[in-house]
């Protein structure tokens, strides 16, 4: 039996958490690095921002399109998917 080599290609992300982020931004703050600190601090709020921009817009669109009255017009979230025969 030949012995044959497999080369398996693996992606690693760096993932940093939210405290490790804070903690950097302090980190940078009390080495006097202000303006690092500053926009650490920007960063982290833009973040946050945006993850509860994303869930506010899931919350509004299960409340459009899973309304009643759309339910009562025979619109579903699915109604496009299956009609469509092209």
């Amino acid at each position: 039996m030949a012995d044959t080599e497999q080369k398996i290609e693996v992606e690693i992300e760096d993932v940093v958490s939210s405290q490790d982020n804070i903690q950097q931004m302090m980190d940078k703050m009390t080495d006097g690095d202000v303006t690092g600190a500053g926009e650490a601090f920007n960063s982290i709020m833009g973040e946050r921002a945006d993850q509860m921009v994303a869930a506010r817009k899931g919350e509004v669109a299960d409340a459009i399109f899973n309304s009643p009255e759309m339910i009562k017009m025979g619109l579903s979230p699915t109604s496009d998917e299956s009609d469509s025969t092209d």
